[in-house]
């Protein structure tokens, strides 16, 4: 047995033992350090990401309500111009069907009273 603890205490002063160890905790926690690192930004990336989706979202929803706004204005606008080309229309036809006066409004008498009125 003593062979046995010979061997183990040469194998835990041994330096290249010692190396390896060092090389291998080494090597884990730059590894862990680097899937971590990734685990944790990527967290936060998705949390950054989420915010900036709702703010969009709520700016889209916005928006919706803007356009919303302009389309019912837009429809008012084009309702109040149909019955204004009517009433034109209306107005024109009735310009058309109005006999032309071909009498002065004022006789000659009375358009020189007017004349001298200041």
């Amino acid at each position: 047995m003593s062979k046995l603890v010979e061997q183990l205490w040469d194998a835990v002063w041994n330096p290249v033992a010692w190396l390896a160890v060092v090389v291998a905790a080494g090597l884990g926690l730059l590894i862990g350090d680097a899937v971590g690192g990734d685990r944790v930004r990527l967290a936060c990336n998705a949390a950054e990401l989420s915010h900036q989706l709702k703010d969009k979202q709520a700016e889209a929803l916005g928006l919706r309500g803007y356009i919303a706004t302009l389309e019912a204005a837009r429809r008012a606008d084009a309702e109040r111009y149909a019955a204004d080309v009517a009433q034109d229309r209306v107005n024109q036809e009735k310009i058309d069907a109005t006999p032309e006066n071909r009498v002065p409004a004022l006789d000659r008498a009375a358009a020189a009273r007017v004349r001298g009125v200041r």
